[in-house]
């Protein structure tokens, strides 16, 4: 995958990882790099809400990132939120929720977009090929050149794709949200009126103002998340998706984020690093970005 990979790896990441390396000096540039390329072989399971407009109790957009993966992995020792300020023309200032020593977005938040992944298994075989950008690098452009809806996907879509993911896109100037079928030959963007890919009516049930992709494959089988959401239509909140969502449907094992658009707040937690106590049962950081967005450096 490294091999694969290296020729994607534009100069600016290769600089961040040589910059991780010089501070942390046992820490060589192959090993590193290896451990941001960890994502685009593992993926995770994770699941992703979103919901505005008439499902939410203002009208205000909020979204769920809860990953679902390893909640005694050893790098749940070092959690992390990185604020970046760039300076090449047309950049955002973003933040990285993710883990130290990642250079690319598993979870992101700007002023103007969040993003996440969960992994796309299907009951069919998919066709997967590494040779290209890695997925959470292209993440990482999303976040720092995105402005709304449709110039995110068209970074996605103008990006060299590889594996096979699903994405959760919000978006601060449109208050809407959309999920994405993503990999190296197809990538379709559903809404709250399409994203048929989910399940059947019974399962997955059509809630207007919301788009979610529980942890499962997919389509998924499972009642859960879809029971949930149904049972708080119209009055979905930041508190709902953290309390009752990623805590009842227990999604969320290694992280838990929710962000609020509006106020730009985002309410995260992450697994305890030695008793693997997982994220969503775990009391949030409640985070003011309006702040280290603003911040002059």
């Amino acid at each position: 995958v490294f091999f694969f990979n290296d020729t994607a790896t534009t100069e600016i990441y290769t600089e961040q990882i040589v910059g991780s390396v010089r501070c942390v000096q046992e820490t060589g540039y192959r090993e590193l790099m290896l451990t941001n390329l960890f994502p685009e072989i593992i993926k995770a399971a994770c699941s992703i809400v979103g919901a505005w407009g008439p499902a939410t109790k203002n009208g205000d957009l909020f979204q769920l990132r809860a990953l679902d993966w390893d909640r005694k992995a050893p790098i749940s020792k070092f959690p992390t939120i990185v604020v970046y300020q760039p300076r090449e023309q047309g950049s955002n200032t973003y933040a990285n929720i993710g883990y130290a020593g990642l250079i690319g977005v598993l979870t992101g938040f700007s002023p103007n977009l969040a993003i996440s992944e969960k992994v796309w298994k299907t009951h069919q075989l998919q066709i997967k090929d590494r040779f290209g950008e890695p997925w959470a690098y292209v993440l990482k452009r999303v976040m720092q050149f995105g402005k709304d809806l449709d110039s995110a996907i068209d970074i996605l879509k103008n990006s060299k794709r590889t594996c096979e993911i699903f994405l959760g896109l919000g978006s601060a100037k449109n208050n809407q949200f959309r999920a994405i079928t993503y990999n190296q030959t197809n990538l379709e963007v559903f809404d709250d009126k399409n994203c048929t890919v989910c399940g059947s009516d019974e399962t997955h049930p059509q809630i207007d103002g919301v788009v979610y992709l529980d942890k499962f494959w997919q389509p998924s089988k499972n009642q859960c998340l879809g029971k949930l959401l149904s049972e708080n239509n119209g009055k979905i909140d930041a508190e709902v998706l953290f309390r009752e969502v990623a805590g009842y449907h227990q999604t969320g094992d290694s992280q838990v984020a929710v962000f609020d658009f509006k106020r730009s707040i985002v309410y995260v937690s992450y697994s305890e690093f030695g008793t693997g106590e997982p994220a969503y049962n775990r009391r949030p950081f409640i985070v003011d970005m309006n702040y280290f967005f603003n911040l002059e450096i």
